[in-house]
């Protein structure tokens, strides 16, 4: 996972986001990036109320304040960068995350857009899941999506798991994911599979039935193979990769071991038509995203 461009950090000042930005500011020492902060500024609507003057008097007091406040927060956040050594900016324009985010990220050539969820600015709702949704559907670099509830303590990613249908965009994120693993760490490389549509009939006469039997082995084996050679092309000195065959859909296969297991980090990929959007035979991607219990990775097809 090379750096190409500078790691872009969608902050609303919130403790998620901070933390995106602690994950952010780890990965730019390590990749030597520089690190940019993106906000969106708050926004005052001057519309006329009336003919008071005094009105309108009020309205840009208040503008001032509160972009007093951004800034004042902003600095902060930029010291924080500067004292870990990593070279930072910021850029805050007006606009809605959901389209600001990527507009930057295409603008500025970003490597990886890193955004928190359950972040607010003031009483809007900023970096909910909702929002991180439309970020990462419609950024055309890798982004990495930082669940606050489930971190690790150490900040470093010890526990990984990578879907695979395998793609080359699978594999892709596969080398992503061993890149971000530090020494000690465990890569699962899972693959879920389930009989093909027109095999329903193989319920009827039961899964340990030869016909069943036959089908399933047929399935299992090929799918083995690719996982063998995807873990064997992907080692890595003092990191476990292994391969995982799972029956079941994707997204939720992918979910549950994580959830069972307590994975920091789930790496997925995109076919990179517009974001997120269809993952072998629907929108996986963007279920992870959704609902998984830990931080995603979502790395697009280039």
């Amino acid at each position: 996972m090379t750096a190409r461009g500078p790691i872009l950090v969608a902050t609303d000042f919130s403790p998620a986001a901070d933390l995106a930005l602690d994950r952010a500011i780890a990965l730019a020492r390590e990749h030597q990036a520089e690190v940019v902060l993106a906000y969106g500024e708050a926004f005052v609507d001057r519309s006329p109320i009336g003919d008071e003057g005094a009105v309108m008097s009020e309205l840009g007091a208040l503008a001032e304040s509160l972009r007093a406040d951004e800034r004042r927060e902003l600095e902060a956040r930029l010291a924080r960068v500067g004292a870990a050594g990593v070279t930072g900016r910021v850029l805050a324009r007006e606009g809605a995350p959901g389209e600001l985010v990527p507009a930057l990220a295409a603008e500025l050539g970003a490597w990886l857009v890193v955004i928190g969820t359950h972040g607010r600015t003031g009483i809007t709702r900023f970096l909910l899941g909702s929002v991180a949704e439309l970020v990462v559907r419609r950024t055309a670099c890798d982004v990495l999506v930082v669940r606050a509830s489930a971190a690790p303590a150490s900040g470093a990613f010890r526990e990984l798991v990578v879907a695979t249908d395998f793609s080359a965009p699978a594999e892709a994120a596969l080398r992503a994911a061993v890149a971000l693993a530090v020494p000690g760490a465990r890569v699962r490389l899972v693959h879920s599979w389930q009989y093909p549509v027109g095999a329903w009939g193989l319920n009827l006469l039961g899964e340990h039935s030869r016909a069943a039997s036959t089908v399933r082995e047929a399935i299992t084996s090929t799918a083995q193979a690719n996982l063998d050679r995807l873990v064997a092309a992907h080692q890595k000195d003092g990191v476990t990769v292994e391969g995982l065959l799972v029956e079941g859909p994707a997204a939720s296969a992918v979910t549950d071991l994580a959830e069972r297991e307590q994975v920091d980090l789930i790496a997925i990929a995109t076919h990179g038509h517009r974001g997120v959007e269809r993952w072998l035979l629907g929108s996986v991607a963007e279920a992870t995203v959704r609902h998984a219990p830990c931080s995603v990775l979502v790395v697009h097809a280039h």
